[in-house]
């Protein structure tokens, strides 16, 4: 039987195997440098900073949940940014492999076998993960996330009255990533929209 921990494990090992040391320029390079100053700078809305100052580009507002929070935190803690950087991705790739798995308890049930272990892993390595991972992985947090949406419309379906499933893909869709490039968001909801589709019919 599949096990969280040894695939959550695998996927953390996966992320601090690569270029061990080097520290990325993943997204925002102020991010990964000075993640505080960083998210105290994006919760103004002003800066004077540069060019006799300007507003912040609303792109910025996408990093105040969660991936700010997560690298402002690690640095409080001491962690070496590469260190960060690799924690990061190793928590998108643990949280995309473990929700593919939750969406084939439910599509096909339990006991867990070699078919969830084969989806975790091809969700996790492809190329789709490998062009994002090293530039800007807040693009998979939203990939991540659609395993978790398509779980929260299946059970939703079945369960019309109940309020926690459509909250729960209320946070989820709140949560990946949509201020910096609604358009991720809008295509990863395609998918849950089309589970809805096929589910009626």
């Amino acid at each position: 039987s599949l096990r969280p921990l040894a695939l959550a494990i695998g996927c953390y090992v996966l992320a601090l195997a690569q270029r061990p040391g080097l520290t990325v320029a993943d997204t925002k390079v102020d991010l990964q440098v000075d993640p505080s100053s960083f998210l105290g700078d994006v919760l103004g809305a002003w800066t004077p900073s540069t060019s006799l100052g300007h507003i912040w580009a609303g792109q910025y507002g996408g990093y105040l949940w969660p991936m700010g929070p997560f690298f402002a935190l690690a640095e409080k803690l001491g962690l070496e940014p590469w260190v960060v950087g690799r924690l990061w991705l190793g928590t998108l790739l643990a949280l995309s492999a473990w929700g593919m798995v939750r969406l084939l308890d439910a599509f096909l049930g339990r006991p867990r076998g070699v078919a969830h272990g084969v989806a975790a892993l091809v969700y996790v390595l492809n190329p789709y993960v490998v062009t994002y991972a090293g530039r800007t992985s807040i693009t998979l947090l939203a990939y991540a996330a659609l395993p978790w949406l398509l779980l929260c419309v299946h059970r939703g379906l079945r369960e019309p009255r109940g309020w926690w499933w459509p909250a729960a893909f209320a946070l989820v869709v709140t949560s990946i990533g949509g201020g910096v490039n609604v358009a991720v968001t809008a295509w990863v909801l395609v998918g849950p929209a089309l589970l809805v589709a096929y589910e009626l019919l």
